[in-house]
């Protein structure tokens, strides 16, 4: 019952802000913005949407590497199918594919599981610096804007408190398990615990965390790049600031539960954020949409292949006879 009533709320959220954003412009007037964008540009955003999924999995396979060697095309192929998962279930339930599913490369699900934590939390973090930058030369934004922004703020930095500090309490919480957990399940609670505290400690490391962080700043270089480049192309003229302003608005409005896709959500928050920085709201409605066709078809196309690849995957091992090792697909 409660799955179906945050399905219900979400759709009603995404209606509600479906007419909100529609409410004063003309299907012809976004028609009109939209064709205005040629082929090549369309192209040019797929390249680079397909691209920073790559570099994603580049990025979590950096973590997933502290427990054992993982080849670049399992990460790939377990990260896209996740993340078209998140793109049409509700609460992330993707993040939990990604986690169960790398069980098939020999990884714990418990370690998997902090790593998308810990690469979530990281994510929010560089969002926060990059909001609290492009907010401080804006004066005419939305309220909510700012007031998500330092919700935001709060959520990663307590998530990084969290990945930081809990591997340091490691003996205290198996003590803690063992008081308060009927005796039959301690080992199995133990064995988890200890492998969530070693997927979050992956973090702990210098060019672990190095090498992440730099990851992740390519990966938010292209996502603006491909706002930028389809802004351009329809007359909406974004500086680097602008475009980041963008960029945090749509992973804000990710956090609101809404239909999938986060339907009328994107819309609504693009309308509200790129209208007082000059654009027609046509424009911004239209660039919205595009925007979200765009990932929508990324992560389908990936995340489709990957899932073939994955169930091709598992028919191999489970045909190969029990002598015959199978190697790993890299």
């Amino acid at each position: 019952m409660a799955r179906w009533m945050k399905l219900a709320t979400g759709i009603v959220v995404s209606a509600v802000c479906l007419w909100l954003a529609f409410r004063s412009v003309s299907i012809g007037q976004v028609w009109t913005a939209a064709a205005a964008i040629s082929s090549q540009t369309i192209l040019a955003c797929f390249v680079l949407g397909s691209c920073t999924l790559l570099l994603r999995s580049v990025r979590w396979r950096i973590l997933l590497e502290s427990s054992e060697p993982l080849p670049l095309t399992t990460a790939f192929a377990v990260n896209s199918a996740g993340q078209m998962g998140n793109m049409i279930l509700p609460a992330r339930l993707g993040d939990l594919f990604r986690a169960t599913n790398l069980g098939r490369a020999g990884l714990s699900a418990g370690f998997a599981l902090a790593t998308v934590l810990a690469e979530r939390v990281l994510d929010a973090g560089f969002l926060v610096l990059v909001s609290a930058s492009a907010l401080t030369t804006f004066s005419n934004l939305p309220g909510w804007l700012t007031r998500s922004a330092f919700l935001l703020a709060v959520a990663a930095l307590a998530g990084l408190a969290v990945t930081v500090l809990l591997p340091h309490f490691e003996n205290l919480i198996f003590q803690l398990i063992a008081r308060v957990t009927p005796h039959r399940v301690q080992p199995r609670l133990t064995r988890l615990a200890a492998q969530f505290l070693s997927g979050l400690r992956s973090f702990h490391h210098a060019g672990r965390a190095s090498g992440f962080l730099f990851w992740t700043a390519v990966i938010w270089v292209l996502d603006g790049a491909g706002i930028m480049v389809l802004s351009h192309s329809m007359g909406i003229a974004l500086s680097p600031t602008q475009v980041a302003l963008v960029l945090t608005s749509i992973a804000l409005a990710s956090i609101v539960p809404a239909a999938p896709g986060n339907l009328g959500v994107l819309q609504y928050v693009t309308v509200s954020v790129l209208v007082p920085l000059g654009a027609a709201r046509a424009q911004a409605l239209s660039l919205a949409l595009i925007l979200q066709v765009l990932n929508t078809t990324t992560l389908s196309l990936w995340g489709a292949g990957s899932l073939w690849f994955l169930s091709a995957r598992t028919v191999r091992a489970a045909s190969a006879p029990a002598s015959e090792p199978v190697r790993a697909i890299s």
